[in-house]
């Protein structure tokens, strides 16, 4: 019973309400049973955190609150009753400017080692995100495996970047005398990112320090709803400009996910670690459900968890799980798209028990201190755990293959990306300790190849020489990759001089068989609005299956399926799908005066005597519904 409260209370924690400016304060209440927890649902308030060690409920209320929850019952304690930063602690945590001159200084100081990139051009309010690489001779380059660390998407907390700062320094200062951090920093290109969100940041030490999402000023995003892989994807995140955990208007629309998304795309990672606040949990993918790698992400969750020291000192007390069973379902998080594109196992670790701004004097070297124990435990990891790794080259030239790599015994079946070799032919892929698996490497124009690999507790190195098969793959894609506005009928064809061929068509990027064909052309039906589908054309060869080129569409963003005039005022009424609270509607490419949101599937066209006036009776006019990031639905023709 005590698992499921905690389940239902941090679904809670993001799921509701909006920070005010003023008078409101951080209140905790005690979380007794199951049926408090229901009642809390109820009240819809903005709930920030849990201590799972005293079952309190952290939130953050106005008083006609505090006075609601007192009323129902509820014992609350009031800790903090103002968001002036002026009125708290944060003086010695570090603001934008203070990481921004502190890792300049240690770059500095070891230039051999240490090299700052800024990877912004100016966020919403003039800040910029920097990142830090920290290995031998970082100026050269080199093919050694990547640890990517991230801290404080969220603004407000701030303990995260401290920790962060703490590896940087740390790794700095002890390489050339400490002999394990000379072995990391000579075999492992470490990129460490202590402020995800610096414009949020900064507003938190001048303005509001329970400050959460980014500063985008038509709309502040909630940067870990706002990643690419899983975006929208499971009532993970809310739609809502106003809530919390507003995801953005798009996937990535944010800079600072799109600049998040473009170091994990550079530095491809084995292994990544990225710090939130509070409430002691060891988080990994997915948001939404269990990953296809969930058995290997619970065997590395579970040997960091029992080594892991939390914040009274005792190991194996953090909540550890994927996201979506441990706390509560979320999609469009940082570590589901480093996992989910880019085949990173990513972590991610909700530091400390109490708060996400706790006494800095009292918790601060503690912390740091206990949390080396993680990002330890990863670079050990990334020089050698249990996994398959190498190197993927053509058998005639030597030059590296772009080439996919599938484990038989662990498929990827819940959306994830195909794991390829990065440009220069590398691959890894984590596995559960002490199994023989059937793994297979395939590019378009080579011969496949399957080896049988036992992995034990360490690392297995295979390297692949892939032959030319000498094989004209498809070519010449209709629709061309990439297209988007597509019907929801489609004549897939291709150009090629096969006599048969094998289409693979579905909405990931490992879509499964379909049918085999003699002829250049299939038709697809029934497809659905607003989703992106994957195909490739597979040929029969000298070397047997010939692996295609993965090609991708998209269907109009919105369906319209019926419009009817509604009178005293006028006004149109427009069902179809996917329709969201931003959409417009537009006539003859006109937007017209009002349009109000009445769910996925309606959405009404206001404007009176001049919403009439774009529709004169008797004359078919074109009707769309679009956002502002380019969707738009199918023309539907209509006559008043």
């Amino acid at each position: 019973m005590k698992k499921i409260c905690l389940f239902v209370l941090v679904f809670l924690i993001l799921s509701f309400g909006t920070f005010g400016e003023q008078g409101k304060m951080f209140v905790e209440v005690r979380a007794k049973d199951f049926e408090s927890i229901q009642k809390i649902v109820s009240l819809n308030l903005d709930i920030a955190g849990i201590n799972r060690n005293e079952n309190l409920v952290g939130i953050i209320a106005s008083e006609d609150e505090v006075n609601l929850l007192k009323k129902e019952g509820f014992d609350v304690f009031i800790r903090e009753t103002s968001s002036r930063p002026e009125d708290s602690s944060l003086d010695l945590y570090y603001t934008p400017d203070e990481v921004k001159e502190k890792i300049y200084q240690i770059a500095s100081a070891h230039p051999e080692i240490v090299k700052v990139e800024k990877v912004t051009n100016g966020l919403w309010e003039g800040n910029d995100i920097y990142m830090v690489k920290i290995t031998k001779d970082v100026d050269q380059p080199n093919n050694r495996p990547s640890f990517i660390f991230d801290a404080q998407h969220h603004a407000r907390e701030v303990m995260t970047s401290q920790i962060a700062m703490d590896m940087i320094e740390y790794l700095a200062e002890n390489y050339g005398t400490d002999a394990e951090v000379t072995n990391w920093v000579d075999n492992i290109n470490i990129i460490v990112i202590p402020m995800v969100n610096p414009d949020g940041v900064k507003y938190v030490f001048t303005t509001n320090r329970w400050w959460r999402k980014n500063r985008n000023p038509e709309c502040a995003v909630d940067l870990n709803r706002n990643y690419d892989f899983n975006w929208n994807s499971c009532y993970g995140s809310s739609g809502y400009c106003q809530d919390e955990t507003y995801r953005g208007t798009a996937p990535e629309s944010e800079p600072e996910t799109q600049a998040m998304d473009k170091i994990m795309a550079e530095n491809p990672a084995i292994y990544a670690l990225t710090y939130h606040s509070y409430g002691e949990y060891i988080l990994y993918p997915l948001g939404c459900f269990d990953a296809s790698d969930n058995q290997t992400f619970w065997e590395l969750g579970s040997e960091l968890n029992s080594i892991l020291e939390n914040d009274n000192g005792f190991t194996g007390m953090y909540a550890t799980g994927p996201s979506w069973s441990t706390i509560y379902t979320t999609d469009g998080t940082s570590d589901d798209n480093h996992y989910g594109k880019y085949g990173t196992f990513s972590f991610c670790i909700e530091v400390n028990s109490s708060g996400f701004q706790p006494d800095y004097n009292q918790y601060r070297d503690i912390t740091v201190k206990r949390h080396r124990t993680a990002w330890k435990f990863f670079l050990n990891k990334t020089l050698d755990s249990a996994r398959i790794e190498g190197f993927v080259r053509d058998a005639v030239t030597g030059e590296p293959v772009e080439a996919q790599v599938e484990v038989a015994e662990v498929p990827l079946i819940k959306g994830e990306y195909p794991r390829k070799t990065t440009s220069s032919g590398f691959y890894f892929r984590p596995l559960p300790k002490n199994n023989t698996y059937t793994v297979t490497f395939y590019a378009p124009g080579y011969c496949s190849e399957t080896r049988s690999v036992t992995i034990g507790e360490s690392k297995v190195v295979l390297d692949v020489d892939l032959t030319p098969s000498g094989d004209e793959p498809a070519k010449n894609p209709a629709p061309p990759n990439n297209a988007v506005n597509q019907d929801t009928s489609v004549t897939l064809s291709w150009v090629g001089n096969a006599e048969n061929y094998s289409l693979y068509f579905g909405e990931t990027q490992n879509p499964p068989f379909v049918t085999t064909t003699s002829s250049n052309s299939y038709t697809i039906s029934n497809l659905e609005y607003g989703k992106t589908y994957y195909w490739r054309i597979d040929i029969e060869g000298g070397c047997g299956n010939s692996t295609g080129e993965l090609w991708s569409f998209s269907t109009y963003k919105y369906g319209i399926f019926s419009v009817s005039a509604l009178q005293n005022p006028f006004r149109l009424s427009i069902t179809g799908s996917n329709f969201s609270y931003d959409c417009v509607v537009k006539i003859n490419g006109n937007a017209v005066p009002k349009t109000k949101s009445k769910g996925s599937t309606k959405i009404i066209a206001k404007g009176g005597s001049t919403l009439k006036n774009m529709v004169p009776k008797g004359t078919p006019v074109t009707i769309t519904v679009e956002d502002n990031q380019g969707g738009t639905s199918k023309p539907f023709s209509y006559t008043r």
